[in-house]
C-alpha cells in the first residue's frame, strides 16, 4: 500500500516532536546527574525542572535506569559519530586522523556534561545496558586503531602499539569534561585546533 505525502508527513512530524520531548528529558536529567549525582537525583526532580508531570517522563522512558541509559548511550554515540566523520571523509589518512580529533574535540566541548555522567555513572548502569555502551565504545577504539595503523604502515605515523595509541589519544580528548569550558567562539576554535595539534603531535605528525 502507498503512503499518502500527508500521512507521511505527520509520522515524521510526530517522530521528531517525540525525539525532542526526549532530548528535553535528558538534558535535564544530564544536569540534574551533574550536580547531585544519578542517587541523588528523582524523576520528579526532572519533571520539576522541566515543569511538567512524572507522567510525562514515564512517558518517553520506563523508570530512571532508562534515562541513565540513554544518557551514557547518546555520550558513547556521541564519540562513535567523530570516527564516522572520519571515516566518510574523501582524503588522507593524516587528514582522517585530523578530523576525528577536531569532531571529537568539538563534540567535549559542546556534549561535556553527558560524557561526565558516562564516566562517573557507567557503573551504575543495568548489566545488558552497560555491556552494549561500553561494545560501542570498544568499536571508537578498534576503529581509531585501525586507522592509526593505517598511518604506521603508510609510514606517516609513528606508535609502537597503536590500540595503545588510539585509546591515548581519545581519552585526552574525552576527559576535556573536567576542564575545557570556553565561553567564546575564538576561544573554542582556537582549543579545538591546539587539542587536534597536540594528538596528531603524539602519532608523530608535527605540521
Amino acid at each position: 500500500m502507498t503512503v499518502q505525502p500527508e500521512k507521511r508527513a505527520k509520522g515524521s512530524i510526530k517522530g521528531e516532536i517525540a525525539e525532542f520531548k526526549r532530548k528535553q528529558i535528558l538534558d535535564a536529567a544530564v544536569e540534574l546527574f551533574h550536580r547531585n549525582g544519578y542517587h541523588g537525583t528523582s524523576v520528579d526532580a526532572i519533571a520539576g525542572v522541566l515543569g511538567v508531570s512524572k507522567q510525562f517522563v514515564y512517558y518517553q522512558f520506563k523508570d530512571k535506569p532508562a534515562i541513565l541509559d540513554a544518557v551514557c548511550t547518546t555520550g558513547a554515540e556521541l564519540t562513535l559519530s567523530a570516527v564516522n566523520d572520519s571515516d566518510e571523509l574523501a582524503g588522507s589518512t593524516v587528514d582522517k586522523m585530523r578530523l576525528f580529533c577536531t569532531r571529537l574535540t568539538e563534540i567535549v566541548i559542546d556534549h561535556g556534561r553527558y560524557l561526565e555522567v558516562y564516566a562517573s555513572e557507567v557503573s551504575t548502569l543495568r548489566d545488558e545496558d552497560r555491556k552494549r555502551t561500553l561494545a560501542i565504545r570498544a568499536e571508537v577504539d578498534d576503529r581509531v586503531c585501525e586507522l592509526i595503523d593505517r598511518g604506521c604502515r603508510e609510514g606517516v605515523f609513528v606508535a609502537e602499539d597503536p590500540l595503545i595509541a588510539a585509546r591515548a589519544v581519545t581519552g585526552m580528548i574525552s576527559f576535556m569534561w573536567t576542564w575545557a569550558h570556553p565561553d567564546d567562539p575564538a576561544g573554542r576554535a582556537g582549543l579545538v585546533e591546539h587539542m587536534t595539534q597536540i594528538a596528531l603531535r603524539a602519532l608523530g605528525i608535527n605540521k
